[in-house]
């Protein structure tokens, strides 16, 4: 490799550094510098012009330091193992402990998630959010995150992979999209449009909670609104969405240092709920009612029957009497209602039949034997079969 080679990779280099890490390409110059021994990018070049040049370990060693600072964006296996960290991937899980506590690292959705026994930190993908800290209720008092040093360090923990995350995305989106020029202005990093390809603005909107943002603080927080924390999908360029009547859009202050804010700290019930609402009751009277149902005919019945469910008034169930016999008892189902708490009543309601000679039905065991059976009824009366 050439003197002028080695030169151009270390520029490249400090071009994939600043891209990951949102900053100016002087900066991440100075960066490279600061690795290979000199105190800045000016440094280098005049022991370049002196005849100093970096050897291939050196440069090899940069591009460990700059890789590991974005390791999910370097080569298709990384890039595998990102996405399926992105959705979840078990194989993705970190486990560690910090000062005797056990933990399970994971990424879900680009939000870094730390559990333990009893609680949960949450740190969101946007730059500038603040973690979440869940603690159960049954441990508000003795929970190891009451210690306020272990609580920082596991912060600390989540912060390293949320940066990797961050520096993969940024490395994904084009570069205006994440470093504003001298007037702020920065372009959208999913949307395109205009001559350029490109949706660019210093002021940008948020369709969600009608937010008024800079452009150099929608970079900063990855595109996502700091008042809201809605995506990206929710920022435009102009609110399109506000009549002449409705209220302007509400300007917002810029994070300080870029960085996120103190811990938001809940207590939450995570025992498992039952939901006795409209559709899990109905499901499972409609459940009972097949096991009430005797014959191919009672299913449909079963299957036809309208079903409400009233908190104060109970479960209500109209029955279609082509299908559901009048003199029969919904034993099961009124057995479910009893067992739920809840109040059970019905009606018969007599309408058009399905399919002719419903008594079919009655005197069929399974779905086969019934539609087999119909459809000899149809050929026999010489009724024309049509599909709708």
């Amino acid at each position: 490799m050439t003197e002028k080679s080695q030169i151009t990779e270390l520029k490249k280099l400090a071009k994939r550094y600043a891209r990951a890490h949102r900053i100016p390409q002087a900066k991440a110059l100075d960066f490279v510098a600061n690795e290979l021994g000199h105190k800045h990018w000016g440094a280098l070049k005049a022991q370049e012009k002196k005849g100093w040049i970096p050897t291939e370990k050196c440069l090899e060693a940069v591009e460990s330091t700059v890789n590991n600072c974005n390791p999910f964006a370097n080569g298709p296996e990384n890039d595998f193992n990102g996405f399926g960290r992105l959705f979840g991937d078990l194989s993705a899980n970190k486990i560690g402990t910090i000062d005797g506590v056990p933990y399970t690292l994971f990424i879900w959705q680009d939000d870094v998630h730390l559990e333990g026994d009893g609680w949960k930190i949450i740190l969101p993908e946007a730059p500038c959010a603040s973690p979440i800290v869940e603690i159960e209720k049954s441990l508000a008092t003795n929970s190891p995150l009451d210690d306020a040093e272990t609580l920082q360090k596991l912060l600390e923990i989540g912060e390293v992979e949320a940066k990797n995350i961050q520096a993969r995305i940024a490395s994904d989106w084009p570069r205006r999209s994440t470093k504003p020029n001298a007037r702020g202005v920065v372009c959208h990093p999913l949307f395109g449009g205009g001559e350029s390809g490109r949706i660019e603005s210093d002021t940008w909107f948020c369709l969600h909670c009608n937010s008024k943002i800079s452009g150099e603080h929608i970079a900063a927080n990855l595109w996502h609104c700091p008042s809201c924390g809605a995506s990206p999908i929710d920022i435009y360029s102009t609110p399109f969405w506000l009549s002449e009547d409705d209220e302007s859009p509400k300007p917002i202050a810029a994070c300080e240092g870029r960085g996120r804010g103190e811990p938001i700290v809940r207590s939450v019930d995570a025992r498992i709920k039952l939901k006795l609402n409209e559709k899990n009751v109905t499901l499972l009277i409609r459940c009972a009612l097949l096991d009430d149902a005797t014959n191919a005919g009672e299913r449909l019945g079963a299957l036809l029957a309208d079903i409400t469910f009233d908190e104060e008034f109970g479960v209500w169930v109209t029955f279609e009497t082509n299908y559901w016999p009048e003199a029969k008892e919904p034993v099961q189902a009124r057995a479910v209602a009893k067992a739920l708490g809840v109040g059970f009543d019905e009606e018969l309601m007599l309408d058009e039949p399905i399919f002719a000679w419903p008594g079919i039905g009655e005197v069929t065991q399974t779905a086969l034997d019934y539609t087999e059976a119909m459809l000899r009824a149809y050929a026999e009366h010489g009724l024309e079969k049509k599909a709708e």
